[in-house]
Parts: structure tokens; C-alpha cells; sequence
């Protein structure tokens, strides 16, 4: 295309410019719960998962059973989720902490899928038979020697 000096001009395709914002998880939780603005629209339907959000509600002691209602009917289609939640849970800020596994057991179920070429399944259930003697016995089993980034040990590098 030429402009009005008769110079040429890209014409850019609208199309190429327009870049669709995804629609995280905690926006859609925030959505459901406090905004309530209803997000859920043809171009945002793909990045509603029903799975993670019924997890995210099965955070809350106020909406677990809806959570839980929403696991049994697995079949349903992703608005219809989304509707269920949106008009059944009145506005209102619920601070939800996700269940995390603590990092202290993380270390011991690796060491005992190691020691005992069992699964983490399986760790688990050994970790509570397991006595903490016991687990230091099999630390020192593995244990390599080398220098440690231990802090307890009172010594730095510069003391060394």
C-alpha cells in the first residue's frame, strides 16, 4: 500500500497482532470466588481446567463438598463447571493454603526409594516404621564424605 507521499507502507494483518492473554489458575479461582466477573468466554475456555480448579476448592472447608460433588460428575462440560461455581458460592475473599509436602520428607523418601528400590508409594509407608536411628544409619550408609554446606558444624571457609 502507498501513502499519501508515495511512500510504501506495511500493512500489518490485524489478526497477527491480537495475542490472547492466558487466563492462570488463581485468576479463575479469584473469578469464582471474589470478582466474579465471568471469565469464561469461547477465546478463555481452553485454559478453564475443571480438575484444578475443583482441587482449588477442595482447599476451602466452605466449598470441599461442592468440590467433591463436581469429582462425581466428572462428565460434565467445562462452563458447566464453571456456572456451578460462579452462581452457586457467594463473593467472598477465601484464603486458601494449598497442601504442600514438607522438604524434610521429600530427603528421606528419596533416601529410602534408594536404599530399599521401593516406590515413593511405598517410602511413605516405610518412613513410618522407620525409626530416626534408623535413618540415620542408612544417611551414613550413602554418606560420600567431601565438604558439606553444613552451618551447624561452627566452621566457614574463610575459618576453614
Amino acid at each position: 500500500m502507498i501513502d499519501l507521499n508515495g511512500q510504501a507502507v506495511e500493512v500489518k494483518d490485524e489478526e497477527q497482532e491480537y495475542k490472547r492473554t492466558k487466563v492462570a489458575l488463581f485468576d479463575w479461582l479469584t473469578d469464582l470466588n471474589y470478582d466474579k466477573q465471568y471469565l469464561f468466554r469461547e477465546d478463555t475456555a481452553t485454559d478453564f481446567s475443571p480438575f484444578m480448579i475443583n482441587r482449588g476448592m477442595s482447599q476451602s472447608v466452605e466449598t470441599i463438598m461442592y468440590a467433591n460433588e463436581l469429582n462425581k460428575h466428572w462428565q460434565i462440560s467445562k462452563e458447566q463447571v464453571h456456572d456451578f461455581y460462579f452462581y452457586l458460592l457467594s463473593k467472598k475473599k477465601r484464603f486458601n493454603k494449598w497442601a504442600k509436602q514438607s522438604g524434610d520428607d521429600k530427603e528421606n523418601i528419596d533416601l529410602v526409594v534408594k536404599h530399599y528400590g521401593v516406590n515413593r508409594l511405598r517410602a511413605l509407608e516405610y518412613l513410618k516404621l522407620l525409626t530416626p536411628d534408623d535413618l540415620q544409619t542408612i544417611k551414613a550408609a550413602y554418606d560420600v564424605g567431601g565438604r558439606s554446606n553444613d552451618k551447624s558444624s561452627g566452621r566457614n571457609r574463610k575459618n576453614g
